[in-house]
């Protein structure tokens, strides 16, 4: 049996908690606020998301807590028929 794993309350990013997993009891993060929240602390939408994707979700290899999207991702038109 595989153990559980310890959930995580991610330091200074209180404020992109969403919501509860009630089951577990595991915090969900809001992604749109947590790029938010980087880009307040100087980073451009680019560089927070590489940074949340590089630093925060390779966490949950060692706790829980889930990060939802709000949004539907943008998609990219085209001209060509």
């Amino acid at each position: 049996m595989i153990a559980p794993k310890d959930n995580i309350n991610l330091d200074g990013l209180e404020e992109c908690v969403i919501g509860t997993e009630l089951q577990e009891d595991t915090l969900v993060y809001s992604m749109d606020k947590l790029i938010e929240k980087h880009k307040e602390m100087g980073m451009d939408e680019e560089e927070a998301v590489e940074f949340i994707f590089y630093n925060i979700v390779r966490l949950q290899d060692y706790g829980s807590f889930i990060i939802i999207y709000e949004e539907q991702p943008k998609t990219i038109q085209s001209n060509n028929p």
